[in-house]
């Protein structure tokens, strides 16, 4: 059975166009199959020798529509796929506007 450290990591406040690397560590083996991203601004990486599943995340630019109010939330979620079952790893984010982003 595998015990996740933390299955959902909360990255708090980010300026947009930034780039965030996040371990999500387990212990115990993990057979992984496959690992799915919810969007193409996430990469996976399982990396097996350290009990890691690294997630490469690029925050992408404040959408026109919310630029007014200088930041929107997101949740990326990854599914990582094993024999047993399917397992969720979430990344909670506030992306900002570099204008915004002390505020």
């Amino acid at each position: 059975m595998t015990m996740w450290e933390n299955q959902t990591i909360d990255l708090g406040n980010i300026l947009e166009k930034s780039k965030h690397v996040i371990d999500f560590k387990y212990k115990g083996e993990l057979e992984v199959l496959k690992t799915e991203a919810s969007c193409g601004c996430t990469s996976v990486v399982h990396i097996p020798e350290q009990n890691i599943i690294r997630v490469t995340y690029k925050a992408g630019r404040v959408p026109k529509h919310l630029r007014y109010k200088g930041s929107f939330v997101a949740n990326k979620k990854i599914k990582v796929i094993t024999p047993d079952d399917v397992h969720e790893l979430v990344i909670l984010v506030t992306i900002k506007m570099k204008y915004f982003f002390d505020r």
